[in-house]
């Protein structure tokens, strides 16, 4: 029962739990520089202009090519293109 707590979700997404916590530390580090990224720009305008929606495109395109890979997934693009 509880090993299927931490593995359940992990499985689901066709990953072992260490490849799953891997992937969620680099993607945590990645929001928290690119919030404090946000935060300085506020600030200092002329400062990471482009570094936080870069990061935001780079994670997206990730996500959605690990969904593609993943035997279940409900993740959707954030921007669906007109046909």
């Amino acid at each position: 029962m509880i090993r299927k707590l931490f593995t359940g979700h992990c499985h689901e997404a066709g990953e072992t739990y260490l490849e799953h916590l891997g992937f969620t530390v680099k993607t945590s580090a990645t929001l928290l520089f690119s919030g404090f990224a946000l935060f300085i720009h506020g600030i200092f305008p002329f400062l990471f202009t482009t570094t936080a929606s870069a990061n935001i495109k780079r994670l997206n395109a990730t996500i959605l090519a690990r969904a593609a890979k993943a035997p279940e997934t409900n993740v959707a693009p954030l921007h669906k293109k007109a046909a």
